[in-house]
């Protein structure tokens, strides 16, 4: 009985947070894009339910992103099992506006993942509502640092139409934490940059060198045929991709390009 309690407690978590912020610290409420609200819920699978069985108390916080018009808005919920915060969220109001959520460890690590499309309406609230699913690269994946040139692979990539993550390692004698992945996606003849134009590094995991970036972000990215990763010192300005040529990055350590596969593949 326990366990059934545990459950309904946790598919009944309502998750909200302060008004979004960008990237750039400032209020992304400006006077000339309308505001609205979403009344963000966030559902846990029951953890019998899981493919790979992940303890719930290992989430300290869910880092929500709201794409679609103009800067993406992140922001970061801290979270203690089985709180609950109630409080609506500010964003820009528009059409096909995409939220991502991550339920992140104390590390950052992604344990959970999900994402929708929604329509908002200005001066209205949206009720939303997403439930995460396993990141089932971050428990199944192992991966050795090795003695060796510095590399950087892509293990795993959603199927083309499909929204997901980039996994991949990197490996070699340098120390992980000195590190970055660059990554970039292609759509039809163009390449952009993930996750975001103001996050365009991904940074590996300092225990074995695991990195993930979320590759599907906004617009049809869910189309795009192509993935590649630059591996660069973590310090590195890389050059953003907007729809041209894959940028040509001269001091990348290594890199890889990887095609996606067909769905049924």
């Amino acid at each position: 009985m326990r366990t059934i309690a545990l459950i309904c407690l946790l598919s009944g978590v309502l998750l909200t947070g302060f008004m979004l912020t960008g990237c750039g610290g400032g209020s992304l409420a400006t006077t000339t894009v309308p505001n609205g609200e979403i009344l963000l819920q966030i559902r846990l699978p029951a953890p019998d339910a899981l493919p790979v069985m992940r303890s719930l108390g290992e989430i300290a916080a869910f880092r929500v992103t709201v794409s679609g018009v103009g800067t993406p808005q992140v922001m970061t919920i801290p979270w203690t099992l089985p709180t609950a915060v109630n409080q609506r969220i500010t964003v820009r109001a528009g059409e096909n506006i995409m939220i991502a959520v991550e339920a992140l460890d104390d590390a950052g690590v992604i344990h959970y993942h999900g994402q929708t499309v929604v329509d908002i309406a200005p001066s209205a609230v949206t009720p939303v509502t997403l439930t995460l699913t396993p990141t089932l690269a971050d428990v199944t994946l192992e991966t050795t640092i090795h003695i060796g040139e510095p590399a950087v692979t892509i293990d795993e990539v959603p199927p083309v139409g499909a929204a997901g993550y980039a996994h991949g390692s990197v490996t070699g004698q340098l120390d992980p934490e000195m590190l970055a992945v660059a990554v970039y996606i292609k759509v039809g003849n163009g390449w952009w940059s993930k996750p975001y134009f103001n996050t365009p590094l991904t940074f590996p995991r300092a225990g074995d060198g695991h990195w993930q970036c979320a590759i599907t972000t906004g617009g049809n990215d869910t189309a795009a045929t192509h993935v590649a990763a630059f591996l660069v010192f973590s310090t590195a300005t890389v050059p953003l991709a907007s729809g041209g040529a894959l940028p040509d990055i001269p001091d990348a350590l290594a890199s890889v390009q990887v095609t996606r596969p067909q769905s049924g593949d």
